[in-house]
């Protein structure tokens, strides 16, 4: 345990997180016994993990509503050997670099935020070469492709299994675009507020889909699903949204003064294309003022009718 805390202490004092540094800055530090920590001593990551998101869940419920925060991170790092490394997008920077990138969840409350789980990403760069992998040392039953979607499907299952507490679950929109992950949340059961992007398209009246039927002996036969219904993407429908549906919400107190926005929620249909039907959302826009101009949010989310306020999926 004495190695953890002076690693733990070097990661938080240290002007660069690695080990020479840690070494320079944190008080009878000794390289080979923190070197011997990271790379081979036999440490339960998951176990500490697991006992902070049970803790701090705990503690987070006496001070309102709890929220899981679904996001990725983008590590920058050069070189080959960094089990996951890899030239990919890192949003950090808004650009195409190298480094590593890690699907984080992580639980929230008022002004409180502690961070109780990670996922690495690994590119098929990485899963399509076995012995690279082999070489960094990535367990054998670890070595398989999945998508950031699938990743953080992964921390929310975990975090039920072990009774981690939240009311409901948030995350930006690289993550509400993804039909297939908003799906699977609806099969658990849980509640979610998502942002999408302002081109995501909807509907606003159940579409009718169907595989269309062949009407003639030429080409192949009709195998993929189609709808007449026009679909309409959010930013052009709120343009159409009289002044009427729009309502003031106070969010909160903010360091100087109070934060405000506009809201409205609109019943819609999303549908993926690839499904026999359209789901039913909650789209959820929000309108607030900053110093450059009107911030505008759009976000789906799965509350029933008649659950929740209007002002509670606006603050959420």
């Amino acid at each position: 345990m004495v190695h953890v805390s002076k690693y733990l202490k070097g990661l938080f004092q240290s002007r660069k997180q690695n080990i020479e540094r840690i070494c320079e800055d944190v008080v009878d530090t000794d390289y080979n016994s923190i070197q011997h920590f990271i790379s081979e001593s036999p440490c339960v990551a998951r176990a500490v993990i697991n006992k902070v998101a049970s803790d701090s869940s705990k503690v987070l419920a006496t001070l309102g509503s709890v929220r899981l925060l679904i996001d990725e991170y983008a590590h920058l790092k050069k070189g080959d050997n960094s089990v996951g490394v890899s030239r990919q997008y890192a949003g950090r920077i808004d650009k195409v670099d190298i480094g590593q990138v890690s699907v984080y969840g992580a639980l929230s409350t008022g002004n409180y935020y502690q961070l109780i789980d990670y996922k690495l990403y690994l590119p098929k760069s990485w899963t399509e070469d076995q012995k690279r992998c082999k070489k960094a040392g990535i367990p054998k039953e670890r070595i398989n492709h999945k998508d950031k979607g699938e990743l953080a499907l992964e921390i929310v299952k975990l975090k039920l299994a072990q009774e981690t507490y939240f009311d409901w679950i948030g995350a930006d929109g690289f993550y509400g675009n993804d039909g297939w992950l908003l799906g699977e949340l609806d099969e658990l059961d849980q509640l979610f507020v998502f942002d999408i992007h302002s081109d995501q398209r909807v509907y606003i009246n159940e579409p009718e889909i169907a595989i269309p039927v062949k009407t003639n002996n030429r080409g192949r036969t009709p195998s993929r699903f189609k709808t007449n219904s026009q679909s309409i993407e959010v930013r052009q429908l709120l343009l159409s949204l009289p002044e009427s549906a729009w309502e003031n919400i106070h969010i909160r107190n903010g360091t100087s003064a109070e934060i405000k926005a506009k809201g409205t929620v609109l019943n819609v249909y999303a549908w993926d294309v690839k499904s026999y039907q359209a789901i039913k959302r909650k789209l959820i826009i929000r309108k607030t003022k900053t110093k450059n101009g009107e911030e505008i949010k759009y976000s789906f989310s799965n509350a029933f009718d008649n659950e929740f306020l209007l002002e509670e999926l606006i603050r959420m």
